[in-house]
């Protein structure tokens, strides 16, 4: 693959990968609102925060497996599409447990991206430049 299109690629893994870091944090800036809209407290609010992290734990991993078996663009595509459907339905949340499910939903469709990322990265570029890129 010729030097232009393996950057191509890098910058936008680059990219993706931050807004995958700033749909992360973005709902702790919401925390306010989201307490007096859906009625949660504290530890509710707390729960709700850290149930991305329940499925981005377990997708990290499985995302690695199903790239080394159906080929990183695939699961970057899917992943990508269902971590957009989830954060837009995360406006819908109605009250916590549909809060907490989505944002489940929601960390388990951004894990793959690490595994995707890192799978891309040495297929598309030379041991050489793996630290570079």
């Amino acid at each position: 693959m010729y030097t232009g299109r393996r950057y191509f690629i890098l910058v936008l893994l680059f990219i993706a990968s931050m807004i995958n870091y700033i749909d992360r944090a973005a709902l702790s800036i919401l925390a306010p609102y989201i307490t007096t809209d859906l009625n949660v407290n504290k530890a509710e609010l707390g729960l709700i925060f850290s149930s991305f992290a329940i499925g981005y734990a377990v997708f990290c991993f499985v995302g690695g497996w199903l790239a080394d078996k159906y080929g990183p663009r695939r699961i970057f595509a899917g992943a990508m599409g269902l971590w957009s459907l989830f954060a837009g339905l995360t406006c819908a949340a109605f009250n916590f447990t549909s809060l907490f499910i989505i944002r489940v939903i929601f960390g388990a469709a951004e894990g793959p991206m690490g595994s995707v990322t890192n799978k891309t990265t040495v297929k598309r570029f030379p041991a050489r430049e793996h630290a570079r890129a």
